[in-house]
């Protein structure tokens, strides 16, 4: 269980002090400071660490030359590791916020995207990954350049974004991870290579497995199922990918309530008068808008039976998965005949991208 979320400052004059915290009565004494304080002094470098203080498991992240902390206060079964990439990416956004202290308002949100975050699928998951700007970004540079060393990257962020704080090996370590890079140090070279092996496919897609349902309702008008697949042949005949659907998506399927919705659709149609409909609509907050927002989105469909009964459908489903990228063999070979990379390094990433592709196929 998720207790609650602080950020401290550490300050020559006072000490660690508390800057704001959730829940307001959160109760960070001082030897909770004093534990976070001495234990990131050991370790001697920015980043996060995980600790265990009485009955609480405490997982905290340390900006490094400013100084500030955000912690996450919780229960002792619950695994602070779990909580690393939510708890980096939520620093860089209160870090973005700190002229006038703008991000005390966002912390009850912030909350709610750190409580969820464990819960969240493998798909949930890459989608908040190409959502980040500063993630994506490296994506589609090494996309384009295969590899690069991990001083210019730094580099590369710094003339981007300026004094903005951004922690390069937080993000490093985040999509190496999720097996989207390798980190390797080379011989001769001054600083370590970083190279794509690992990209994330997104589309929509037929809601294959609920329409191989709808067909097997018998309480199902035949009408109703005409008009439904007709619905969705008509969508994917005019369909075609794009930036801006993309986006749209990833906020759908990172939103809770929108995937919640999702997930139940997938598996069949839901109508007004099941019991499924009635837990929906108990346990989603603001439904209504959650499916309005689906629908303006093309994700559902809500059609009429002769007796004037209500169906949601799954008119389209969200694909989002990790793939291994094959495409790099003829990026390699293209970099290779331009000369624009030593013959070393592009060896090197084919000898990586044949291990991955390897353990890729075990799985």
């Amino acid at each position: 269980m998720l207790f609650g979320i602080t950020v401290i400052k550490w300050d020559k004059k006072y000490g660690m002090r508390v800057e704001a915290k959730y829940p307001e009565n959160l109760d960070i004494n001082d030897t909770i400071t004093k534990q976070i304080y001495t234990n990131h002094e050991f370790e001697e470098e920015a980043g996060f660490l995980s600790l265990s203080i009485g009955d609480l498991n405490l997982a905290s992240y340390y900006t490094g030359d400013t100084d500030y902390y955000m912690v996450v206060l919780l229960s002792i079964d619950e695994r602070p590791e779990n909580y690393e990439d939510i708890l980096s990416d939520t620093i860089r956004r209160v870090m973005s916020q700190l002229k006038g202290k703008k991000y005390i308002e966002e912390l009850p949100n912030y909350f709610k995207h750190i409580a969820t975050y464990p819960k969240m699928t493998d798909e949930q998951k890459l989608a908040l990954i190409l959502l980040d700007p500063i993630k994506k970004m490296i994506l589609d540079r090494l996309i384009e350049d295969s590899t690069l060393t991990k001083s210019e990257l730094s580099a590369w962020l710094r003339d981007k974004y300026g004094s903005e704080y951004i922690d390069v090996d937080s993000i490093v370590n985040s999509m190496l991870r999720n097996k989207l890079i390798r980190e390797e140090t080379l011989e001769t070279m001054t600083s370590s290579s970083i190279f794509l092996i690992g990209d994330i496919f997104v589309s929509r897609v037929p809601p294959r497995a609920s329409i191989a349902r709808s067909r097997t309702m018998k309480d199902l008008d035949s009408s109703v199922l005409r008009n439904y697949l007709d619905d969705v042949r008509t969508f994917f005949e005019k369909y075609s990918p794009n930036p801006e659907d993309t986006e749209l998506i990833l906020d759908l399927i990172t939103d809770v309530n929108c995937y919640t919705v999702v997930k139940e659709l997938r598996v069949a149609p839901v109508s007004q008068k099941s019991k499924t409909y009635q837990r929906l609509y108990g346990s989603i907050e603001n439904f209504d808008e959650t499916l309005q927002r689906l629908w303006e989105a093309q994700m559902i469909s809500v059609l009429k039976d002769k007796k004037g009964q209500e169906y949601l459908f799954l008119r389209s489903d969200i694909k989002v998965k990790y793939v291994f990228p094959e495409y790099l063999i003829d990026k390699i070979r293209q970099i290779y005949y331009e000369g624009s990379q030593p013959d070393f390094i592009l060896i090197e990433h084919l000898r990586i991208l044949q291990d991955r592709y390897g353990e890729f196929k075990e799985h």
